[in-house]
């Protein structure tokens, strides 16, 4: 019979936790900086000094953007509206219509036709501003010129039997802010207006006062010249 014994080391000494020191606010910097923000703070909601801001009402605005259209109806009319976004850029109004609308093709002379629509005319008619245009002129305006685009299949609502395109462009347009238009070889910088930098006040100690001044920083004055 054979029996294993482990060797007996002795236990480690566990020394004892030292006992909890009351806490003394006088004592500890961080509690008597709370407390005396604490004492600030109250002090400042009993005066009504935290409260000087004033809340509004809420305010819903119903309006919507005016937008522009020479059409007399006005583009609830419209099968299709091309905004300005998708106009500049273009080389001319001939790119810019055959990208934004598949069922519109110009033939050998610069005419615009329907090819794919359903319509009763093949044609176009263009319309800039309220007037009617030679079809010839349409290769001649300039993109960059151009607000929006107003495709009409039937050109009934406008007193005409053909399709129509009204352009209707930014000169007309007393709504365009020409401040947002890019311009090629012109970059826009918003200058700042004059700002006046923030002074600290210097408190006046003339008058007597019983309450007790809890703010950090009593008094402030960057501006003293020295003697020397």
């Amino acid at each position: 019979k054979t029996i294993i014994r482990p060797d007996s080391l002795p236990l480690p000494l566990i020394q004892p936790l030292p006992p909890l020191m009351p806490a003394d606010t006088a004592a500890t910097p961080l509690l008597a900086e709370a407390d005396a923000s604490k004492k600030r703070f109250t002090e400042m909601e009993q005066n009504n000094v935290l409260r000087r801001g004033v809340q509004l009402k809420q305010v819903d605005i119903k309006a919507k953007k005016k937008v522009y259209s020479s059409s007399p109806g006005g583009r609830q009319f419209a099968d299709q509206v091309i905004e300005q976004d998708r106009i500049e850029g273009s080389y001319d109004l001939r790119s810019a219509l055959e990208m934004n609308n598949p069922d519109i093709r110009f033939d050998k002379l610069g005419i615009p036709h329907n090819i794919g629509h359903r319509s009763l005319y093949d044609g176009f008619d263009v319309v800039v501003d309220g007037v009617l245009l030679d079809l010839g002129m349409l290769q001649q305006i300039n993109p960059n010129e151009v607000q929006s685009i107003e495709i009409l299949y039937n050109g009934t609502a406008l007193g005409v039997k053909n399709n129509v395109i009204v352009i209707n462009t930014k000169l007309r347009d007393p709504y365009h802010n020409y401040s947002k238009d890019v311009v090629a070889g012109m970059k826009a910088i918003k200058i700042q207006g004059y700002y006046q930098s923030r002074e600290f006040y210097i408190p006046k100690y003339d008058a007597e006062n019983k309450k007790a001044d809890l703010r950090d920083v009593v008094y402030w004055n960057p501006d003293i010249i020295p003697d020397e």
